[in-house]
């Protein structure tokens, strides 16, 4: 259905939005076919450029085959220990290579690979580890990033005793200000370190405060926000985050490691970009534009995560049958848009879920997605308006309200409430001595009679 220009303009900034919000959410398992083949193209042209070693290329490629879409790449930082450092991994006065790292992974049995560095300048290693052994490696990259927190007024451990393990780590969007944080921190008297940044240019930094010292950290960055937003500036709010969210900044996509390449590497890609692009780039252009198949091996990665729910939504009802469902700007920002079940005109609701968590099954007729069970799903309300964060419900409250158990007869059965509210409006129609609507309710007066078997809750107003 079209949208008038107020309409679109909302719906663009509720993609910007959406991208914004999805920076805290579980990365979106972009670890696909589509990316890897990306990725391999690049080295590809690399090693044909000479830039880097076949056998570095092999190692990455025989890596893929093994682990069979099954992995997550992740951005190690590679910098010296701290003084207290008790985990030096390198043997030799802290200093850190691939080669330490590679004979800490191999000690603990852990099946990865090192790629090739793409920027030998920015500190940084990037590690794709096997799925199966992520929790392993996860729990071995926290302790390191803990040896590795610099530039504050206690150490780790120093916070840690002295506060008795009472510490938060706080995100503040201050990229680049850390010399100004430090100043205004001892100034305030805040006890605090700072964390590695594991994605540099997101804009965030991560520093651990002690709790006692929270409060002061609110009050600083209320003047701090206050004084850049008087400079026309726009600064996002500050978050307290776990160290399972923090680690997770450093997970990357195979898209954002070939991003990584520096400006040698950067200008040897160019001269194939202008180039007619070959029988793999063609396809795995064509493969991203898809929504892929329940045959993809990232479903099932999904379908195993006790974290996640999930939903199934009719083509024709949900989508076809929305006002913004699967819009272009919504597959440009590499989301899924439909309508949330009997949710009708004024009080439609649109759910946005990330593209890579959706799959195509009974032949196109119905999507699978996978919601996250405890944070709150992403909806637009009327309008294409995003609904107010306190007003929103979690993945599992959303299903629970509006979605049955996945089931194969699941789009048959929206499809009957559809038609039976349809019917209903052409009725309403009939006796106000109205033409009637092929597409289904779209005014508020034909949707007060719609069929609603389920009312929606303070979801949106």
């Amino acid at each position: 259905m079209a949208m008038d220009n107020n309409n679109s303009r909302e719906m663009s900034s509720t993609m910007i939005a959406v991208s914004k919000a999805a920076m805290w959410m579980d990365p979106f398992f972009k670890l696909t076919a589509t990316g890897a083949a990306l990725m391999i193209t690049a080295l590809a042209r690399m090693v044909k450029e000479r830039k880097i070693k076949k056998g570095d290329f092999k190692s990455v490629t025989e890596f893929l085959r093994a682990a069979d879409g099954r992995y997550s790449i992740t951005n190690v930082p590679v910098i010296p220990a701290g003084e207290n450092a008790v985990m030096d991994v390198s043997g030799h006065g802290g200093i850190v290579t691939d080669v330490d790292i590679k004979k800490e992974l191999d000690r603990m049995g852990i099946k990865y690979v090192v790629l090739p560095d793409l920027d030998k300048a920015d500190g940084f290693l990037q590690i794709a580890v096997y799925d199966g052994d992520k929790e392993v490696f996860d729990a071995w990259m926290e302790r390191y990033l803990v040896e590795r927190m610099s530039g504050g007024e206690k150490t780790f451990q120093d916070l840690q005793n002295l506060t008795n393990g009472r510490t938060s780590i706080i995100s503040i969007p201050a990229e680049g200000r850390e010399e100004m944080i430090a100043e205004d921190f001892r100034t305030l008297g805040i006890n605090y370190s700072f964390l590695p940044d594991l994605n540099v240019g997101d804009g965030e930094i991560q520093v651990v405060v002690a709790n006692a010292d929270v409060q002061k950290v609110e009050h600083w960055f209320q003047l701090y926000k206050g004084d850049r937003m008087a400079s026309g500036e726009e600064v996002e709010d500050m978050r307290t985050v776990s160290m399972e969210q923090y680690t997770k900044t450093g997970e990357m996509t195979e898209e954002q490691y070939v991003d990584t390449m520096d400006e040698e590497l950067s200008k040897a890609n160019e001269k194939y970009e202008g180039r007619t692009p070959g029988a793999v780039e063609n396809r795995v252009r064509e493969s991203e534009k898809r929504v892929r198949s329940m045959d993809d091996a990232t479903y099932e990665k999904f379908h195993a995560n006790p974290d996640y729910v999930e939903i199934s939504i009719n083509h024709e009802t949900l989508v076809e049958k929305s006002h913004y469902g699967q819009t272009e700007r919504a597959r440009e920002a590499g989301l899924f848009t439909s309508r949330v079940p009997s949710t009708w005109g004024k009080e439609e609701l649109t759910l946005v879920v990330p593209q890579e968590q959706v799959f195509l099954a009974d032949g196109g007729q119905t999507y699978v997605a996978f919601l996250k069970k405890d944070e709150n799903a992403l909806v637009m309300g009327n309008g294409g308006r995003p609904v107010p964060i306190g007003e929103r419900m979690t993945g599992q409250e959303i299903h629970d309200a509006y979605y049955n158990e996945v089931t194969r007869n699941y789009g048959r059965q929206e499809k009957r409430q559809y038609t039976l509210a349809r019917n209903q409006e052409n009725r309403t129609a009939d006796r106000a001595g109205e033409t009637r609507n092929p597409n289904g309710p779209k005014t508020p007066e034909a949707t007060k009679s719609a069929a609603r078997p389920i009312k929606p809750p303070t979801l949106a107003k």
